[in-house]
């Protein structure tokens, strides 16, 4: 029910107020694959529910963050407008940054916070890798490898995924490992 919500959401709501309204999306968007994955190697406790959705809501504002011009072409914007509104900005300013071909100071200053708020979340759920059995743990610690290897990306280019968007690929491989080892 909660994906359907969500599905639904997407046909009426192309633009977030706040972080707790993107977050709301989240949690009904991406959250409940991993209350799957759970159930399906037999955890689900609350703590476990609790950490994956941590994880779960973090790796979907990765994806948000890396795609701001694929949904800006889509006519979405998942950076909050309160968010943008600190930098002085509002929903237009993704556009003109797609069509310069660059994010402005601003709009990167932007898009770094909401990096970060990813990168908290993301870490606030890693102890979930000790509370599942180990083939999970392995696939937990690769898939959060992967969100906080794009999230160093993102920094890399200045966080400008407008001029470059972030992505993995075989060169990403050795800090994957990396990652997933700390």
């Amino acid at each position: 029910r909660a994906l359907l919500s969500a599905f639904a959401q997407d046909v009426t709501t192309a633009r977030y107020a706040d972080d707790a309204a993107l977050d709301d999306y989240c949690a009904r968007s991406a959250a409940p694959v991993g209350h799957l994955v759970l159930q399906l190697f037999g955890g689900d406790t609350p703590a476990q529910r609790q950490r994956s959705d941590a994880i779960c809501i973090a790796l979907q504002r990765v994806n948000f963050l890396q795609d701001v011009a694929i949904d800006w072409a889509k006519g979405r914007v998942y950076l909050p407008a309160a968010a943008l509104a600190t930098e002085g900005l509002d929903a237009e300013a993704v556009g003109e940054a797609v069509q310069a071909g660059r994010a402005s100071p601003a709009l990167r200053a932007v898009i770094a916070a909401q990096a970060a708020l990813a990168g908290r979340l993301l870490e606030s759920g890693r102890d979930l890798v000790s509370d599942v059995p180990t083939r999970l743990g392995w696939e937990v610690r690769l898939v959060c490898a992967g969100g906080a290897r794009i999230l160093e990306r993102l920094q890399r280019g200045g966080h400008d995924p407008v001029a470059r968007r972030p992505t993995l690929g075989r060169s990403d491989a050795w800090a994957l490992l990396r990652l997933a080892l700390r």
